[in-house]
């Protein structure tokens, strides 16, 4: 068929996070795709400008223009979601070349690498790689993270820590080490909550929580343990620096202690988990809010007291 018709296949690669940003600078571009641009904002209540809504969609369609483009946020999670669940093994299909019909076009991106010849392909975007992680343990997401580090798509190498981290806590727990390789705390394995109020708290065991808007400022988990009174704020972060607002905490906070499920807390924890080659340089970039957390036991000036960690 290839040689009577002369039909050539030709190999498109995926979009980069620039490369949606520019094409969105064109009015008429923009006009023809706004609709489909629809994912919640970055931050409450902000104005969406064209890059937010890009930004916001981007967790979701990655590096599929046709899910950026084509098709709203709802749908785009649901198919996506969907193809996962297709999948008979999420470790093998997460490390390997094996691909099924239903899942190709869907849950796979093509990257261009950044200093040889060639293509990789990674997952498609962090929300899929997020599905992944819940049924996948810490091996085949430490095999994703190496596969991203190898693409020309900077925007997909800063979030896999997360994928690491969520991964360990729900399949054996987790180590947190300081700059100079001391465990400092272990975390047990737990089952882990996803949602953007406060659940069912149980009296004896700790519930973790991981926000369902994937753009939570602040924190990225929250342990919460009824028994002890203790709550536990994590951030992970690949950088260097990361800004510190102190009102996302106690909006959390505030929630907490006017639902059913209030506590007095006695011990409030805000941790930092990073690589631990940046330890020891870590900073934060900005700082806000300082004395909100007061009414919660955290004297004003102290906010930046932190205890920041890798975790293995």
């Amino acid at each position: 068929m290839e040689i009577l018709t002369r039909a050539r296949e030709f190999r498109v690669c995926s979009w980069t996070l620039d490369e949606y940003l520019n094409a969105i600078k064109d009015d008429e571009v923009f006009q023809s795709v706004s609709q489909c641009l629809d994912a919640p904002a970055v931050l409450p209540d902000e104005e969406m400008s064209r890059a937010a809504m890009v930004e916001s969609k981007y967790y979701y369609a990655g590096g599929s223009c046709r899910y950026m483009f084509h098709f709203r946020t709802a749908t785009v999670a649901t198919k996506l979601s969907d193809a996962v669940d297709s999948f008979n093994d999420a470790a093998t299909v997460a490390t390997s070349d094996q691909r099924s019909s239903s899942s190709i076009n869907r849950l796979f991106g093509m990257f261009q690498r950044p200093r040889v010849v060639g293509t990789v392909s990674p997952v498609i975007s962090q929300y899929v790689a997020t599905l992944i992680a819940v049924r996948c343990g810490p091996e085949a997401i430490k095999k994703l993270m190496s596969t991203y580090q190898d693409s020309s798509n900077p925007a997909l190498n800063s979030w896999m820590l997360e994928m690491v981290f969520f991964a360990n806590l729900r399949n054996g727990g987790l180590a947190l080490v300081d700059a100079a390789g001391n465990t400092v705390d272990t975390w047990s394995q737990s089952v882990i909550v996803v949602t953007d109020g406060i659940p069912a708290l149980s009296s004896a065991q700790p519930v973790w929580i991981k926000p369902e808007k994937w753009n939570q400022g602040g924190y990225d988990a929250i342990m919460v343990c009824k028994r002890t009174q203790h709550v536990r704020f994590v951030q992970v972060t690949s950088a260097h620096k990361h800004s510190f607002r102190i009102s996302h905490f106690y909006r959390w906070l505030k929630m907490l202690s006017e639902s059913p499920e209030s506590f007095e807390v006695k011990i409030m924890e805000i941790i930092f988990v990073v690589e631990q080659d940046k330890l020891s340089t870590f900073d934060f970039s900005t700082v806000t809010g300082n004395g909100l957390l007061v009414p919660f036991g955290w004297p004003k000036g102290k906010e930046t007291d932190l205890s920041i960690n890798d975790a293995t």
